[in-house]
């Protein structure tokens, strides 16, 4: 994908020469890939002249000759008299693969075989926060067709911020027989008695957990807390006073007695998780010096020995746009938003190549973790950009960002220092959220409006189909003025197979512990 067309090509037309144009930018990425230094890539086009073009591109930016085929003829000749052809003639210049050096082409019988194959892409790796406890409810999409807006798009994880059980009962009801087990977080804030809560296995079960026992089969993981450490420097903030110490036992002690509670209920593979927040990182540049702050590093000691008996992954938010908006001398906006078409150099660091700020945040994150013995899986509860409410804050931006993230976890890039396996993450938010306190850019992070337009495009909005756009965009009304043509920007989509869900108890609770 070309971020700089509109189109996407990466073989195109010289509107002053008429001759063909292979983007150098692109070529390089693929052939820099160490992903795919080793893959078969079939390439195509209508006639199959541009994409012999490409192939001769990627062989000479170092690519293997036999690991690169053009698929001969094109998609115009795909179907011939209603049947497949065993093979065709390219209109272009053939290679002949018996000279050295030279490059094969697909014949139809094995490019039927990768197609077929290729309809059954697995899912991939990414969910959605979905909440409406923040949403203005003068402008706000209803549940039920914010879930289906979801649903239509591909999207099949969802991280919730509601603690009620209603929005399970939709989720099943919109997603129906395609529920299976996943991955929701829904948040409960000022529940009566929650302190004796977390201080009894029995009334953990009986007050917090029974309820959700039959949607166990939906339910991956229940985080009892997010980002409690930023809350917790907020409070103290509020309040002019100093953060207190966490004591040994802050967050294991509360994940092992829900995790208890979980197992005695027949929940045994529904995992109590916490999200934590970038704050509890110091030393972040280069990701490598990157250290979990003194004053928490016990705290989280005991949370990665709990992990490693159950099983479960360590959650973490991140968020470039914040690190942008505070120190905007020293980080490049292009870097922030992983943009690949800024024509930027990367910054070599650690001895890798860093082009996006996500990459570092995430390595370093990762590194920190394992220099307090944590070995396991590391994935990002949230991640996303506003596209209001500051300068850095728009749609641009945000597309980018968003785009970039997908794109890189369609082509399982990885990150410099854990390349070759795609980051799995949540974007926030699926709406905006017109009724949240604080910064307007607080109010905006959403991909849609409130009311379920379309702010921006991506995989996710393709994967509706144009149809139900064209009724998406008459019933509600385009209020963020895209057009269908900005719709159709949209990259290739991939097809999610099962709905996620994690559960998400009270943030206070085990601050109050």
């Amino acid at each position: 994908w070309n971020n700089k067309r509109k189109d996407g090509a990466v073989v195109y037309d010289d509107i002053l020469t008429g001759e063909y144009i292979v983007d150098k930018a692109a070529v390089r990425a693929i052939a820099s890939c160490a992903k795919l230094k080793h893959a078969k890539i079939a390439l195509v086009c209508r006639s199959g002249y541009r994409s012999e073009l490409l192939q001769q591109a990627l062989v000479e930016a170092g690519m293997e000759c036999g690991n690169v085929y053009n698929i001969d003829g094109g998609i115009m000749n795909y179907y011939q008299d209603g049947s497949l052809p065993s093979t065709v003639q390219s209109p272009g210049v053939t290679f002949d693969p018996t000279v050295p050096g030279a490059c094969d082409h697909l014949q139809y019988d094995h490019v039927k075989g990768m197609v077929n194959a290729s309809i059954a892409v697995p899912h991939l790796p990414i969910g959605v926060t979905f909440s409406q406890g923040l949403i203005d409810l003068k402008e706000a999409i209803s549940e039920l067709e914010g879930l289906r807006r979801l649903k239509d798009a591909g999207i099949k994880r969802l991280k919730l911020f509601q603690s009620d059980t209603d929005i399970l009962d939709s989720i099943k009801q919109v997603y129906s027989e395609e529920v299976s087990r996943g991955e929701v977080i829904v948040q409960m804030q000022n529940v009566d008695g929650l302190e004796d809560t977390w201080r009894s296995r029995t009334d953990i079960q009986k007050r917090q957990l029974e309820k959700f026992v039959p949607y166990k089969d939906i339910l991956k993981y229940m985080a009892i807390g997010n980002e409690p450490i930023l809350t917790a420097m907020h409070w103290a903030e509020y309040n002019d006073e100093e953060l207190p110490p966490l004591r040994d036992d802050e967050y294991s002690k509360p994940l092992r007695l829900v995790q208890e509670a979980l197992n005695q209920l027949g929940m045994n593979d529904t995992k109590a998780v916490i999200c934590f927040s970038a704050q509890m990182f110091i030393n972040t540049y280069p990701p490598s010096a990157t250290i979990v702050d003194p004053q928490y590093e016990t705290a989280i000691r005991g949370v990665i020995d709990h992990y490693k008996d159950s099983k479960a992954p360590f959650f973490v938010n991140i968020y470039p746009i914040f690190a942008l908006v505070g120190n905007p001398e020293q980080i490049p906006a292009h870097f922030a938003t992983c943009d690949s078409s800024s024509g930027k150099p990367p910054l070599y660091v650690d001895g890798l190549e860093y082009d996006c700020l996500f990459d570092s945040m995430y390595d370093g994150m990762v590194i920190a973790l394992r220099k307090l013995g944590w070995d396991g899986e590391v994935k990002v509860s949230e991640t996303g950009w506003a596209s209001a409410g500051h300068e850095q804050a728009n749609l641009h931006n945000a597309k980018t960002y968003m785009n970039e993230l997908i794109r890189r976890t369609q082509m399982s890039i990885g990150t410099p220092a854990f390349p070759g396996k795609p980051i799995e993450f949540f974007m926030f938010q699926a709406f905006d959220e017109g009724g949240k306190t604080g910064s307007d850019m607080e109010r905006n992070f959403g991909i849609w409006t409130q009311r379920g337009g379309f702010k921006y495009t991506t995989p996710f909005h393709a994967e509706i189909g144009h149809s139900r756009v064209e009724n998406i965009l008459a019933r509600e009304g385009n209020v963020t003025g895209t057009s269908d043509t900005d719709v159709e920007e949209s990259v290739a989509t991939q097809s999610f197979r099962c709905i996620h869900v994690i559960l998400m108890v009270a943030t206070m609770a085990i601050m109050w512990w």
